[in-house]
């Protein structure tokens, strides 16, 4: 693989790693806001529930040194709205923890909607890239073929003249001893 290329989709691959690091650490620290959102709300709702409570068994107090039955009354009554205190703080809890979750999910869905744009647009940009690396290649081919044709020819080309070389030199030589027995 072409050298540019390998470096090329290293660096998306580290882009996107490090783009979904971004987007995990992000919603890590969402989650854990909406966490202690919620803890807050819920010691808030406790502290709130603790102190009515507080407060009617102090006035439970003073009305039962006065009166057995009205007392019970008033213990029962607070009771009732002490109950349908922590039952609406409980509700509105949970509410606030779905709708905390429902938000949780739709940035999560989100961001991987974007990341895998993200990915999918570095993912088209390669195969761009590569299909070009390819036709490169393919055309390199080509010429390397033709080279390799034009060589083997020029080679062929040399052996023939080696071939008349020889010829020539075992001329020369029949002529020189030719011309050596001449002269004697």
């Amino acid at each position: 693989m072409d050298p540019a290329a390998t470096e090329l989709a290293e660096r998306l691959a580290a882009d996107n790693r490090r783009h979904f690091d971004e987007v995990a650490t992000a919603m890590q620290r969402r989650v854990e806001e909406t966490m202690a959102e919620t803890r807050h709300f819920v010691e808030g709702s406790v502290a709130e529930t603790r102190h009515f409570v507080e407060g009617s068994v102090a006035g439970a107090r003073h009305f039962v040194e006065g009166s057995v039955g009205e007392t019970r009354h008033l213990v029962e009554q607070s009771a009732a709205e002490t109950r349908h205190v922590v039952e609406q703080s409980a509700a509105e809890t949970r509410r606030l923890v779905e709708e905390s979750a429902a938000e949780t999910w739709r940035f999560v869905d989100d961001t991987a909607a974007e990341t895998r744009r993200h990915f999918d647009v570095a993912a088209e940009g390669l195969r761009h890239e590569v299909r070009l690396v390819a036709e490169g290649h393919i055309g390199l081919e080509a010429r390397l073929s033709g080279l390799a044709e034009r060589t083997e020819k020029g080679f062929a080309g040399v052996d023939r003249l080696r071939g008349e070389v020889i010829h020539l030199r075992a001329d020369v030589t029949q002529l020189r001893e030719d011309l050596a027995e001449l002269e004697r």
